[in-house]
């Protein structure tokens, strides 16, 4: 966040790849990425241990990682599997069946700006926030989503394409803010002209990816070398649970891959649960289990700023247990079941 380190999209664009890869296919695009990382994990260990402060960068190759991920990227979108929904949408045609999130090619953005109020560690000390970009639309459809002007609506915000998104990161870095905080809705979707934008800022700055974690493998793989900050929703501490009220199938095996794979793989993390009147048991405490048992150490925001929202407003008898807010009661249960398991959740939520 104080320029003491490069972000990782820096370092990948050091990588030579030594391919003409656009006439590849996606099968041979992978592979070549695998063979690429490898050179990349090699390069990130070198400066990670360098005692310089920070070693500095070369020119940047061409082509580079960065730009064999922007290729896989696009055509991940041709068949679209970038969210473990797996839609298969091709996101370029127009007038083609809309997938889950409802989104085309476009990336939209609803707003920018240094955000003050997230976790502690992302607003850095004397620094200016958190540069929080939100995106339209999410993968998810949660019933009682406090976000769901943008979220539910894949029309939401203005079209931006990757150049003006590289232009809105580097005027953000500029004007001091510690990071840039990608969020939504859900990034996700967009993974595409992120990494897009990413290969022409000229700018340092740790990239921040707030997501759901409902991301397919592929994602997961196009992002692991980028994202400095981990900074993920665990929701559900089942299947069932969300599919309910989140409407997506298989929650808790893709999400816990997902964390599993990024806490393996580095880079900072805190994980944000939201607490949810009546899943304290289903949710939070299994939720909190996979934590301490998988991913030792791992910052929780256990939060406690749940209300009814959106169609739990709508439709309380069949959400009856989500039409109040948690009790001081039921975050005492949730506090102390924390504390027996070692789970590191204080100090992290301003």
């Amino acid at each position: 966040m104080n320029d003491r380190a490069h972000g990782r999209f820096r370092i990948a664009r050091q990588v030579a790849v030594d391919r003409d890869f656009a006439s590849m296919d996606e099968t041979a695009l992978w592979e070549l990425h695998e063979k690429v990382r490898k050179e990349f994990d090699t390069l990130l260990r070198e400066i990670d241990g360098a005692n310089e402060d920070p070693r500095p960068l070369g020119i940047d190759a061409e082509p580079d990682f960065l730009d064999l991920k922007k290729e896989i990227a696009y055509r991940v979108i041709r068949r679209c599997h970038m969210c473990e929904r797996g839609c298969g949408v091709d996101r370029f045609a127009s007038g083609s069946r809309i997938g889950s999130c409802g989104l085309g090619r476009d990336a939209r953005v609803c707003s920018v700006f240094a955000h003050m109020g997230e976790e502690s560690p992302l607003i850095g000390e004397g620094m200016g926030g958190s540069g929080t970009i939100f995106f339209a639309s999410c993968t998810f459809r949660c019933v009682f989503c406090q976000n769901y002007d943008i979220s539910h609506d894949p029309k939401a915000g203005e079209v931006v394409e990757a150049d003006e998104l590289a232009k809105i990161m580097d005027i953000m870095r500029k004007k001091g803010v510690a990071n840039i905080n990608l969020v939504g809705g859900d990034p996700v979707p967009d993974t595409h002209v992120i990494i897009d934008a990413l290969t022409m800022v000229t700018t340092n700055f740790p990239v921040v990816w707030n997501t759901n974690m409902y991301g397919s493998m592929e994602n997961m793989e196009l992002m692991l070398d980028l994202v400095d900050f981990w900074l993920p929703d665990f929701k559900y501490g089942n299947d069932e649970c969300g599919e309910r009220l989140s409407k997506v199938k298989g929650y808790f095996g893709a999400v816990s891959r997902n964390h599993l794979t990024a806490f393996e793989n580095g880079g900072e993390m805190i994980i944000r649960h939201l607490v949810m009147p009546g899943h304290i048991d289903c949710c939070t405490k299994s939720v909190l289990r996979f934590v301490a048992g998988k991913m030792p150490g791992t910052l929780v925001n256990i939060m406690d700023q749940y209300h009814p929202d959106n169609v739990v407003l709508e439709k309380q008898e069949e959400y009856r247990e989500l039409a109040r807010r948690v009790s001081m009661k039921e975050m005492k249960e949730v506090f102390a079941f924390a504390d027996g398991l070692g789970i590191e959740y204080k100090d992290v939520s301003k």
